[in-house]
């Protein structure tokens, strides 16, 4: 079983990486936010908290199918 993929050292050019790493970093943000600037962010977005996990979740996911020019690499 191959656990590495082989071209693991272009991995942060891959969306579905850079996408993951923008939402682990809005992730740990929210936590240093106080309940009442977290209550305040979520009343000016106007959706709820599900619904924008599950957007980023999305977000990735379309990342890692996304046809990306110069990285496809058959093996």
């Amino acid at each position: 079983m191959k656990l590495i993929v082989s071209d693991w050292k272009q991995a942060y050019k891959w969306l579905s990486v850079q996408a993951s790493t923008i939402f682990a970093t809005i992730a740990l943000s929210w936590s240093l936010l106080t309940p009442e600037q977290q209550d305040a962010l979520l009343q000016f977005i106007g959706l709820p908290p599900g619904t924008l996990v599950a957007i980023a979740f999305g977000t990735v996911i379309v990342g890692r199918l996304a046809a990306q020019s110069g990285l496809d690499k058959t093996e």
